[in-house]
């Protein structure tokens, strides 16, 4: 076209304009919807985050108990042992007194 500007060229370069207008509020609005989006979905990862976090705090109290018991278990155990030792050296019968109270206390345990 020439370099004066004709109302035809003129129309066209405003409709030009004017979807290009459109075109950008059009993309902006999907901004919008994008960002409600993730916004959501960070907000709901945050939830999980925390959900899992908890139950991690559970599962470390859960395994700190368990540790507690196999230890007071391998005690008994130890215990136990050794006084079967003593008493084979001895030739001791296995029903002393003793003896009876260590079994029942690791018979609660299992």
């Amino acid at each position: 076209s020439s370099g004066n500007m004709e109302p035809h060229s003129h129309n066209q370069a405003e409709n030009e304009v004017d979807r290009a207008l459109v075109e950008r509020d059009t993309q902006i609005k999907d901004l919008c919807g994008h960002m409600e989006k993730l916004a959501l979905e960070k907000e709901s990862l945050q939830q999980e985050l925390k959900s899992l976090k908890n139950k991690v705090g559970e599962m470390n109290e859960q395994l700190g108990m368990l540790m507690e018991t196999i230890q007071a278990k391998d005690e008994v155990i130890m215990k136990l042992s050794q006084q079967s030792d003593n008493e084979g050296s001895q030739s001791a019968e296995c029903n002393s007194p003793n003896a009876t109270k260590e079994q029942q206390e690791f018979n609660i345990l299992k």
